[in-house]
């Protein structure tokens, strides 16, 4: 479930940044949510390539450019 203060209304492409957990500081584009909101991809490019990951929702911030 995604918590109560975290804006489900993030659109696919956001970029959002990682503000806790072992990525940590990670920036990346928003994919989407998995398994009913418990998780989100988020796109991030680490060594040279891009990659899919899965995060708690809790732990992302919208980046405002």
């Amino acid at each position: 479930m995604v918590p109560e203060d975290f804006s489900t209304e993030i659109p696919k492409g956001q970029r959002v940044r990682v503000v806790s957990g072992p990525l940590k500081g990670f920036e990346g584009e928003f994919f989407g949510y998995l398994r009913g909101g418990q998780r989100a991809r988020i796109l991030v490019e680490f060594l040279r390539s891009t990659r899919v990951v899965e995060v708690e929702p809790g732990v992302l911030k919208v980046v405002n450019r």
